[in-house]
């Protein structure tokens, strides 16, 4: 009995300090991905540039100095080049997630950086697949005000890992071909895509101050 109120009281503790010093920031504004991708499909080395604006969503949580951060990117490539006829992208979504570290430069200006696992599908012609990879996040941000704050920077990717669908000879009723799920030899996609977002910054130590306060005032 006594371990188990040691035990709720340890993880009370533990709870209590992680939601009264949290520390977070949100953003969403627009990206433009530079990807170039590398890979060999059947025996042919293919090689791609696709240039790809979209929609970027950050959310980064920290506690003191530390956290994490999560990433969600919806990018629509209008810019792709390949070194052989019939390859086309059309959507992208990439996830990334990972720890982070915020730098604070002055009240106003700080820098966020993360690190961590990417991945995602990209939709396309001949086939569509799913990559894997690691990737990162330098951002800087001003705060305009107490709350709202402009930030730039951009995201860096690798992906090693890929699997798509190829065709396997086979058709269905539809006459569409059948296929496997196979994964890509010699698979590289390295990104590059610089942001410009509108954040929003909450700091829950801070509004928990500002109750108190209100409630003594009223007191």
């Amino acid at each position: 009995m006594k371990k188990k109120l040691l035990l709720i009281g340890v993880l009370s503790l533990v709870v209590n300090t992680i939601a009264f010093s949290y520390e977070g920031h949100f953003s969403v504004g627009v990206e433009y991905g530079n990807f170039f991708e590398r890979r060999t499909d059947v025996g042919t080395n293919i090689t791609t540039y696709m240039g790809s604006p979209g929609l970027n969503l950050s959310f980064y949580h920290f506690w003191n100095k530390f956290g994490f951060f999560h990433i969600n990117s919806f990018l629509f490539p209008d810019n792709v080049k390949a070194n052989i006829d019939g390859y086309d992208y059309f959507f992208q979504y990439i996830f990334m997630i990972g720890p982070a570290y915020k730098i604070t430069f002055t009240e106003r200006l700080n820098m966020t950086l993360g690190l961590g696992l990417s991945l995602g599908p990209t939709v396309g012609k001949p086939s569509s697949m799913f990559n894997i990879g690691i990737g990162g996040d330098i951002g800087l941000s001003y705060m305009l005000n107490d709350v709202v704050y402009l930030n730039i920077g951009s995201i860096f990717s690798n992906h090693f890992r890929n699997i798509s669908g190829v065709g396997d000879g086979t058709y269905d009723e539809d006459g569409d071909e059948n296929k496997e799920l196979v994964w890509s030899s010699n698979y590289n996609l390295a990104g590059i895509r610089p942001y410009i977002r509108i954040g929003f910054y909450i700091d829950s130590a801070k509004i928990r101050s500002q109750i108190r306060s209100r409630r003594a005032s009223e007191n």
